[in-house]
């Protein structure tokens, strides 16, 4: 069987690319695996080297990818690299061709991509996400996601005909499939991220990472936050370790530490796979310091907690949430807690056989 996935594959997101390339080797236990070469403006926007100013804050990403030039540059080539290296791409006039019998499946695949505000079309879904022009093949979601976006009468009268031909619809939020179920009239599932569905010993076994595991802790950031620094700066000062910061800001001055403001993707892994401890604020921070079994602390950030918060309660981990409000600073018994990962693993991998069987019946019958 042909796997035709359509999702956010080009970008300069380490979450973005990896999810991309996890889908696509997921699908390859079952046939061929192919990544549709679509792009909005959005996307393609973030892999420029100077991105076009939309609005105030594009002015700002702007000015600051020209005081980073050289940096973001080196970083732009790497991606590029990883995506052309890694991923199986064919355009989608080739896949509808090719893929024109019952053998073959198209799949909207993970990340924000039915979020108008990530991916979206003058500000309304991209109607290509939703594999509009899929007209006779099998069609399923995996781990697709509309993130934070609040649904309005349009939107649900447009999601509720649009999903109807799908033969399975799995999304990323927990907490949004019965939402999701309701407007449809039928049974929405829960896919964890692909970085966690490939399995534990895939990331190490396929980038043929080596163990060399040194005495910093790691840092990624995704949202500013003075709070963040200040846990990243106390939990260095009571552990008694370096700090190296994955960052792609042009200036982080409160943030002790050694900044790599250039790192491909596969750089990315190494950091993570040879940390003593990571604080981080991403979803794919917490993700791989599961894969790689690191203790790791989540300062909680303003917004965007929702899907942290709810992977780490499906796996008795709330505790490695520093809340602002219930704690000023997390204590050196807590930095020292120990994870039990063997748990973690069997609780994660439970939930992804139930997946694999469910998607199995799905798209083989």
């Amino acid at each position: 069987m042909n796997f035709y996935i359509i999702t956010i594959h080009r970008s300069s997101n380490y979450g973005a690319v990896f999810q991309a390339y996890a889908t696509q080797r997921f699908f390859e236990a079952y046939g061929r695996a192919y990544v549709l070469n679509y792009e909005t403006f959005l996307t393609k926007n973030s892999m420029r080297v100077i991105r076009y100013p939309l609005g105030v804050k594009g002015v700002a990403s702007s000015i600051k990818d020209l005081v980073r030039y050289n940096p973001r540059k080196r970083l732009i080539n790497k991606f590029e690299c990883f995506v052309k290296t890694y991923m199986n791409m064919i355009s989608i006039d080739e896949a509808i061709s090719e893929g024109g019998s019952e053998e073959s499946c198209f799949i909207s695949g993970s990340d924000q991509i039915w979020n108008p505000k990530i991916a979206g079309y003058k500000r309304f879904f991209d109607k290509n996400y939703f594999l509009d022009f899929v007209k006779s093949n099998k069609k399923i979601a995996f781990a697709s996601s509309f993130g934070d976006y609040s649904f309005n009468t349009v939107d649900i009268a447009y999601i509720a005909n649009v999903l109807t031909g799908y033969k399975y619809i799995g999304i990323r939020e927990k907490d949004r499939t019965a939402e999701l179920g309701k407007i449809l009239n039928t049974p929405v599932s829960r896919v964890l991220d692909p970085t966690l569905m490939v399995g534990e010993s895939f990331w190490k076994n396929e980038f043929d990472l080596k163990f060399n595991e040194s005495n910093y802790i790691l840092v990624y950031r995704l949202q500013k936050d003075d709070y963040f620094d200040k846990v990243v700066n106390n939990t260095s000062t009571l552990l008694g370790m370096n700090v190296k910061v994955i960052t792609q800001e042009a200036f982080i001055p409160f943030l002790k530490g050694e900044k790599y403001n250039d790192l491909g993707p596969e750089e990315f892994l190494k950091l993570f796979y040879n940390s003593k401890f990571v604080i981080t604020n991403s979803f794919h921070g917490v993700a791989f310091s599961l894969i790689f079994r690191k203790r790791f602390l989540v300062p909680k950030a303003p917004h965007g907690m929702v899907r942290i918060s709810s992977l780490l309660k499906d796996l008795s981990l709330e505790s490695r949430i520093v809340d602002r409000e219930n704690s000023s600073m997390p204590v050196i018994e807590k930095l020292q807690c120990d994870i039990d990962f063997s748990n973690v693993w069997e609780v994660i991998n439970a939930i992804r056989m139930d997946i694999v069987l469910d998607i199995e019946k799905k798209i083989l019958d």
